[in-house]
C-alpha cells in the first residue's frame, strides 16, 4: 500500500461530531465542486461498490486506484458499502481513512428484490452523490474487478467520448458510457461489474423502479441497469416490455437466423433501434477478438461466423441464447449504413436504418394485437418461464335489473362473508341473530375497529362458551386490534392469558397486551403485568410488573374490569 496520507476529504453519509472534529466534514463533491483537469477533461472519480466478500480482491483493486490516484489519472476513491461491513476486517477503517478513500456507509434495503438491484442500485447512487457534479465515474466492485482499472486506462485517460446521434434518433447520455461487451439480441444489456461514464448519467440508471418486479419479464440485474435511460428517454419501449420477454427474443431471433427462418418486421426494428441506441450512447472496450471487416446481419444474430461478435448464453431461470459485440469497429461498421446487401434480411434491415434516420423513435414498432400474438407464439415455444401474463378488463355492462347499492353490504351479504373469513362452514344459528342486529346498526361507514369489537361483544353475552364460540370472540376480538382498537387488544390479551379463546397463540396475546398497555390502557397494563410474572414475555423487556401494575393503578384500573 502506498505510504503517504492523501489530502482528498473523507467521505461519510452520516458525517458526526468526530469527523467535523477532525476537520473532514467537507464532502468530495465540496471539495472539488466546479474543478476540472488543466486540459478541461473531467476530474476521474472511482465509486466502488458491495459488501467485503473478498479482502484479498478488494485491496488488489483499490491499489490499482491507489497507484492511478498517484500518476494524476485518478482524482478520488469512494467506497459505498454496508454498515458493519468495513469493520469486518480489523483495521481496515483506519487504513481507508489513512489513504484518503472517501467512505459511504449506508443501511441495507429490507425489500427484496430480484437480482437484488435495488442493493445494488442504493450503493451505486449513494456512493454517485459523493462525487462532485460533472466529474466522471469509474465504477467497480469489491470484487470481480480487479483487472478492471488496467483495461479502463485508456478512457480515463481522456476521459468519456462525445455521445452521437443517427438522424432523428439524438442519444440519451450526455457522453458515451464505456463498458464491456454490450448484447446485440437483447436491449440494453452490458455487464454491471465495471463501466465507466459521466457522474449525470451513471445517476439515470441508479434507479429503483418497481415496475421491473411487477409488470416486466426476463429482467436481470445488468438488464435493468442498462434499460432505466433508454425507457425513460423513449417511452414507447413500455410496450415492448408490457408485452415480451426480451430475453426470449433473444433466443428465438438466433435460432430463427440459424435456420433460415424469416425474422418479423416487430423484432428486426427492435434489434436494429438497440444497434443504433448502443452506438450512440456506449463505447465497446473488449477487444478479445480482432475486426475484419465481414461484418452482417446475419452473423450479429450468430447465423454466419462474424468477427467481433462473440455467441454466449445468459442463465437464470432459463437458459438464453445471446450474441455480444465486443469491438467498437464491428458497432460502427453495422451501423455505417454501408453493409452489402445480398439477402431479405440485408434489404430489411437497410429499410428499417432509413426509417429511424428520418423518424427516430417513432419507428419502434407497434404492438398490434396480430404481434402480440405472434410474440407469445415465439415465447411459448421457447419455455413456459417466457410466457407473458397479460392482464384482463371486462367492460362494464348496463344491467336491466335495478341495482340497489346497499345490497352489496346488506347483513346477508356480511354475514356469509364473515363466515367465510371465520373459515366456518355455517356461524350456529343462535349467534346470527345478535350479530345481524349488530350489522344493522353499524354496517353503513363505519370502521372494521368499532364493527369487529361490537361483533366480539354481542356474542361474548351467549354462556356458556363453547370452542367454536370462544374461538369466534378470539377471532374478532385480533381483527379489532389490528385495526387500532386499544379495548379490543386490551380484551383479547386478558381473555388469552385466563385461557378462554382456546388456542390462540401466546406470542399474539403478548403483542395486544404490550400494545394496549404502551397506548396507556388500564386492562391491557394490568394483563402486561401478569404476563411479565409469568414469564409470557421475553427477556429485556424495558419495564418491570411493578411499573405496569402502577400504571394500571394511576389510569383507573378496577378488577371489575376482569369480567366477562
Amino acid at each position: 500500500m502506498l505510504e503517504r496520507r492523501a489530502s482528498h476529504a473523507l467521505v461519510r453519509s452520516d458525517t458526526s461530531n468526530r469527523d467535523k472534529g477532525a476537520g473532514s466534514s467537507m464532502t468530495a463533491s465540496e471539495n472539488h465542486e466546479g474543478m476540472a483537469k488543466a486540459d478541461g477533461r473531467p476530474l476521474n472519480y472511482a465509486v466502488v461498490c458491495g459488501q467485503m466478500r473478498d479482502e484479498l480482491e478488494f485491496r488488489v483493486t483499490l491499489a490499482a486506484l491507489l497507484a492511478e490516484r498517484e500518476s494524476g489519472v485518478m482524482d478520488g476513491i469512494i467506497l459505498s458499502t454496508w454498515k458493519g461491513e468495513i469493520d469486518k476486517i480489523p483495521g481496515l477503517r483506519e487504513e481507508l481513512e489513512q489513504y484518503g478513500i472517501g467512505i459511504v456507509e449506508s443501511v441495507a434495503p429490507t425489500l427484496v428484490s430480484s437480482g437484488n438491484t435495488l442493493a445494488q442500485n442504493k450503493a451505486l447512487y449513494n456512493g454517485l452523490k459523493q462525487v462532485p457534479d460533472g466529474a466522471a465515474v469509474l465504477k467497480l466492485r469489491t470484487d470481480r474487478t480487479t483487472s478492471a482499472v488496467r483495461q479502463f486506462r485508456p478512457q480515463l485517460e481522456v476521459g468519456p467520448l462525445p455521445a452521437l446521434s443517427f438522424g432523428a434518433l439524438g442519444p440519451v447520455f450526455s457522453r458515451r458510457v464505456a463498458a464491456f461487451a454490450v448484447v446485440a439480441t437483447a436491449c440494453f444489456y452490458a455487464s454491471d461489474f465495471s463501466y465507466y461514464g459521466m457522474k449525470e448519467d451513471l445517476l439515470q440508471m441508479a434507479h429503483f423502479d418497481s415496475r421491473y418486479d411487477a409488470l416486466y419479464r426476463g429482467f436481470g440485474a445488468e438488464h435493468r441497469l442498462w434499460t432505466q435511460p433508454f425507457l425513460l428517454k423513449h417511452p414507447r419501449l413500455t410496450d415492448l416490455f408490457e408485452n415480451t420477454n426480451v430475453m426470449g427474443i433473444s433466443t428465438w431471433a438466433i435460432r430463427a437466423a440459424k435456420e433460415g427462418k424469416p425474422i418479423p418486421d416487430a423484432i428486426l426494428r427492435l434489434l436494429t433501434f438497440t444497434w443504433i441506441t448502443i452506438r450512440n450512447n456506449f463505447e465497446i472496450i473488449d477487444r478479445r477478438a480482432s475486426y475484419e471487416d465481414d461484418i452482417s446481419v446475419a452473423g450479429v444474430l450468430g447465423a454466419a461466423p462474424t468477427s467481433g461478435i462473440r455467441p454466449g448464453t445468459v442463465a437464470s431461470h432459463f437458459t438464453v441464447s445471446i450474441t455480444c459485440i465486443n469491438s467498437q469497429e464491428a458497432l460502427e461498421h453495422l451501423v455505417s449504413g454501408e453493409l452489402p446487401v445480398e439477402t431479405e434480411l440485408d434489404r430489411q434491415f437497410a429499410a428499417l436504418m432509413d426509417d429511424f434516420r428520418a423518424r427516430g423513435d417513432v419507428a419502434l414498432p407497434t404492438w398490434t394485437p396480430e404481434v402480440k400474438r405472434d410474440l407469445l407464439a415465439m415465447q411459448e415455444d421457447n419455455s413456459a418461464e417466457l410466457v407473458i401474463q397479460h392482464s384482463t378488463y371486462t367492460s362494464p355492462h348496463q344491467s336491466e335489473v335495478p341495482v340497489v347499492a346497499d345490497a352489496i353490504i346488506s347483513d346477508e351479504r356480511l354475514a356469509v362473508v364473515i363466515q367465510r373469513e371465520l373459515g366456518v362452514v355455517q356461524i350456529p344459528a343462535e349467534h346470527m341473530p345478535g350479530i345481524v342486529e349488530v350489522l344493522g346498526t353499524v354496517r353503513r361507514g363505519v370502521q372494521g375497529v368499532h364493527l369487529y369489537l361490537e361483533i366480539a361483544s354481542n356474542l361474548m353475552k351467549h354462556k356458556p362458551w363453547d370452542q367454536k364460540l370462544a374461538h369466534m370472540i378470539g377471532f374478532f376480538l385480533s381483527r379489532a386490534a389490528d385495526r387500532g382498537n386499544t379495548e379490543a387488544a386490551a380484551l383479547f390479551a386478558w381473555l388469552a392469558f385466563d385461557g378462554a379463546i382456546g388456542d390462540f397463540k401466546r406470542e399474539l396475546a403478548v403483542k395486544w397486551a404490550r400494545t394496549a398497555a404502551t397506548k396507556e390502557n388500564p386492562l391491557g397494563q394490568y394483563v402486561f403485568a401478569r404476563m411479565l410474572e409469568a414469564g409470557w414475555v421475553p427477556p429485556g423487556e424495558r419495564h418491570s410488573a411493578a411499573h405496569w401494575d402502577a400504571r394500571a393503578a394511576e389510569n383507573g384500573f378496577t378488577p371489575e374490569l376482569l369480567a366477562y
